[in-house]
């Protein structure tokens, strides 16, 4: 990925991560829906990807943080689909979640992401991406 590209995803959190931060200090304390800790988990999330995005002595640290943040997610979801089904287990209707749904989830998000969190490299897509990784650069799955 182009280092300007990586700029560009790093500016984008960074601007959401204040943008959210706006407006957990502008709701006034006692209403109802006021969002609670769980808003600075997803700040901190973005604020992470945008260090991955940096070039830093704390970018392989970052990006197994968010590995395992995104596996943690994904095999949650999994877990609470085997759980407590959806009565739908071959789609999902109107907008809820099915178990079809969740194990496609951890196969294209959660291996590759716990992949990251327990080795610090992205993995190697030889055979599956030749199509779309540049002929010249970085070789794919290089260390941080």
């Amino acid at each position: 990925m182009g280092r300007g590209f990586r700029m560009a995803i790093a500016l984008f959190c960074i601007l959401s991560a204040v943008g959210f931060i706006a407006i957990q200090f502008s709701i006034p304390a006692g209403v109802e829906g006021t969002p609670n800790g769980r808003i600075w988990v997803f700040i901190a999330f973005l604020l992470l990807i945008a260090v991955v995005c940096f070039e830093s002595p704390l970018r392989g640290i970052a990006a197994r943080i968010v590995g395992a943040m995104v596996f943690t997610g994904c095999l949650g979801f999994l877990v609470s689909e085997i759980r407590n089904p959806t009565p739908v287990a071959t789609g999902a209707q109107d907008g809820k979640e099915s178990l079809l749904y969740s194990i496609m989830a951890f196969i294209m998000f959660g291996a590759p992401c716990a992949y990251l969190a327990f080795t610090g490299r992205y993995p190697k897509w030889r055979y599956l991406g030749t199509s779309v990784r540049k002929k010249s650069g970085n070789p794919p799955g290089r260390r941080f």
